[in-house]
């Protein structure tokens, strides 16, 4: 029972980790938002760092996903 507790603490915290993560990317986003000059080029640069950290959040996303279904998996063995 202790290893099983322990692996939903661990994935709780993996679960953090992930979500600082998502956090991190949509500010790093808000700050090329925020930063971007008018000339062309930076413009297409700041697209090119947006598409980019949209997929990283994309795939942090599913991540999540996946290890909340996993959590809820175990945590169904504990009900009351």
């Amino acid at each position: 029972m202790s290893d099983e507790m322990q692996g939903i603490a661990d994935s709780v915290r993996t679960l953090e980790a992930g979500a600082d993560r998502i956090v991190t990317a949509v500010d790093g986003i808000q700050k090329i938002s925020n930063t971007t000059e008018d000339s062309p080029r930076s413009i297409s640069a700041a697209t090119e760092e947006q598409s980019a950290s949209t997929e990283e959040i994309a795939a942090a996303s599913q991540t999540l996903a996946q290890m909340a279904e996993d959590l809820q998996k175990a945590t169904n063995q504990f009900k009351l």
